[in-house]
């Protein structure tokens, strides 16, 4: 698009009708990355974050441009990994000049050429029910070159204390392979949680964007914790109403969140 939004060009990549299919399966393009060298980046894969209320396909997709917007030829894609969930609802570049994509129940290492060169998964024993994995939302660098993955695991006692699973929001600092140093949980008892996105402050506080399963369901919820990520500071929901099929609901689901200036978090829903 130029300066004012308008269309300057557009592309068809996996069409099953007319016959032009560069991907193995329909794909939502999730995450766009310019890269350092100039090269613009998409991957995809199931729609973020619940797949359209269908099963995850555990389809991730990359795709390379040039500088002039064409196609450079680089498409990767990776159906049904064995031993992992993997999607492309996120993707960054480390310091090292490598990438990082997560989605679904993985986060993935690529070097810089979109070769993957491991896998990683965030799973734990969960009391009374055995090994889980932890759902990954998003892939983000922060402000200070941290990497941060967050999303949702089980809560730790839900089986034992309520006979029953639940989700806990999930975040945790990880290395550029993807690998967690830290994990935080935060939410409310027997509901489920979930964090979709996080960004980093001007004061180095970190402000992370999901939904806290209260009832009745008021949609967005925002916390912000100290720069450690592990003091929760303050949290507040809000009530931002909406219309789904013609009739006004207040449970608008929050999917990403940035910081435009020094006091303004926008939010994307």
């Amino acid at each position: 698009m130029d300066s004012q939004f308008n269309i300057k060009s557009a592309f068809w990549y996996y069409d099953s009708i007319n016959g032009r299919s560069k991907l193995l399966h329909g794909a939502t393009l999730q995450s766009l990355v310019q890269t350092k060298d100039g090269r613009i980046i998409a991957v995809g894969g199931d729609e973020f974050p619940y797949g359209s209320g269908s099963t995850l396909n555990n389809y991730a997709a990359w795709m390379e441009f040039d500088s002039l917007e064409a196609l450079n030829g680089l498409v990767r894609q990776w159906d049904e990994a064995v031993g992992f969930e993997i999607a492309g609802w996120s993707l960054l570049e480390t310091s090292s000049g490598g990438f990082l994509m997560g989605g679904n129940r993985a986060t993935g290492s690529f070097d810089k050429s979109g070769t993957m060169s491991s896998l990683y998964k965030y799973s734990f024993s969960l009391k009374g029910v055995g090994t889980e994995t932890n759902q990954v939302s998003r892939v983000r660098k922060l402000r200070n070159g941290k990497l941060i993955v967050v999303g949702q695991a089980y809560e730790e006692d839900c089986w034992t204390k309520y006979q029953r699973l639940s989700y806990d929001a999930w975040w945790s600092f990880i290395s550029e392979t993807g690998s967690n140093d830290s994990w935080n949980t935060a939410g409310l008892s027997g509901s489920d949680d979930v964090l979709f996105d996080a960004t980093q402050l001007a004061d180095n506080r970190i402000a992370f964007l999901g939904l806290k399963g209260t009832v009745p369901d008021s949609g967005l919820w925002v916390f912000v914790t100290d720069s450690t990520a592990k003091t929760i500071q303050w949290e507040k929901q809000f009530d931002l109403p909406g219309i789904g099929g013609g009739v006004t609901r207040n449970n608008l689901d929050p999917y990403t969140a940035r910081l435009i200036d020094m006091a303004t978090l926008r939010l994307h829903i």
